[in-house]
């Protein structure tokens, strides 16, 4: 049987080597295929010679990880096929079976496994099941909730006042839990939080617009403009030309207009976008359109139709974004952050506080979940220096 005929960026995939590899293509193109050629040039490779166990492959699935695992056996037997007597090869097919092919979780558990010592974990230790975290978490931020309220602190009682409803707490409970949940897929959960705080506590020389916020909200707003002005284009196609509908398509034309001139201002500033957006104004199409005369061709009736749908789309669209973004100007929102930061900063201490116990409590009952399993096995593999770079662990 012949080799495949790789593709040149296939082959590139193959070759390289001593870098960072990221490699996106679809479903169905190949990508296996090209790893276990890869991994196979890699343990056969004559002048350097890797065994296989040497090798960490991580798949998304324990199936996936089967499939990988066969495939590689595969190629090492064609290969030994070729060369009987090579005993590199002879040697890789005994090693196959303890070598880390495997998904990430159970890869970071074998991990924990062999240096449980090194985070001081329970060696019996096992993974709780869902129903059993969450009832956890839930009796914890009750226990942290009573805390904080034994503590009366001014923060808190602010915090609690902002996102607490009528009848009590709950669903500021479960914003914390939520927030705990994004917060658990960070590396380092208390350095995100310590720096995502510190962004609330600005001084008198802070500019929203410049902020990092700013650029955020507008690179998330150009995206949505973006498509309203391509919508925007296809109605202005469908009624361009028609006699009938010339005075409705010049409407259209300053509406375009002034959408492009606010999608243009995003590449600006916040200011020129925040400008743009306070006097973007639609019409009333009922006054000032001409009524399309009985007996006109249907075809431009449904051409109206549907280009004014969407012009209406966009209209809801646009005053949405102005009613939701563009709403203050910048002194008000440099306001409003420096008010928000006793706010998050008490959030801050709630979510620390209950990463704290809730870690006692499972330790209590000998329990990990699954961001454990990641972050334990990262405490394992690295560690910070003096000058807090974190680094690989001996």
């Amino acid at each position: 049987m012949s080799s495949p005929k790789w593709t040149k960026e296939q082959q590139e995939v193959i070759d390289s080597r001593e870098c960072n590899l990221l490699v996106a293509a679809a479903a169905g193109s190949g990508k296996t295929a090209v790893l276990v050629e890869r991994i196979i040039q890699i343990i056969t490779n004559k002048e350097k010679p890797v065994d296989i166990d040497s090798l960490l492959v991580v798949t998304f699935t324990n199936a996936a990880a089967a499939e990988m695992r066969e495939r590689i056996g595969d190629a090492i037997g064609k290969a030994l096929e070729k060369n009987p007597e090579d005993s590199h090869l002879q040697n890789q097919l005994v090693l196959l079976n303890k070598a880390s092919i495997t998904t990430i979780h159970s890869f970071c558990l074998e991990v924990i496994k062999s240096n449980f010592h090194k985070i001081d974990l329970d060696p019996n230790f096992r993974i709780g099941d869902e129903t059993e975290c969450t009832i956890l978490k839930l009796e914890t931020i009750e226990e942290v909730f009573e805390e904080f309220y034994e503590a009366k602190e001014d923060d808190f009682y602010k915090l609690v006042e902002s996102y607490s409803e009528k009848r009590g707490d709950s669903n500021l409970q479960h914003m914390v839990l939520s927030i705990y949940s994004f917060v658990m897929s960070s590396p380092y959960p208390r350095k995100w939080l310590k720096d995502s705080i510190n962004d609330f506590n600005i001084d008198d020389n802070f500019d929203f617009s410049t902020s990092k916020w700013a650029h955020i909200i507008l690179d998330t707003v150009k995206i949505q403009i973006n498509g309203i002005v391509k919508n925007f284009n296809k109605a202005l196609e469908m009624v361009e030309g028609i006699e009938e509908l010339e005075t409705f398509t010049d409407k259209l034309k300053i509406e375009y207009k002034m959408i492009k001139n606010l999608l243009d201002s995003c590449d600006e500033s916040w200011e020129d976008a925040y400008r743009a957006a306070i006097t973007l104004e639609f019409e009333n199409y009922a006054k000032g359109v001409k009524r399309i005369p009985k007996g006109a061709e249907e075809y431009i009736k449904d051409a109206k139709d549907k280009a004014k749908k969407i012009r209406d789309d966009a209209k809801k669209s646009l005053e949405s974004i102005q009613s939701s973004i563009f709403n203050k100007n910048v002194p008000a929102l440099n306001k409003e952050i420096e008010m928000l930061y006793p706010i998050v900063n008490s959030l801050s201490k709630i979510l620390k506080r209950f990463i704290d116990l809730y870690s006692e409590r499972k330790r209590e009952k000998g329990i990990i979940d699954f961001n454990d399993i990641e972050h334990f096995a990262l405490a394992i593999l690295t560690k910070e220096d003096e000058n807090g770079n974190i680094n690989a662990s001996d």
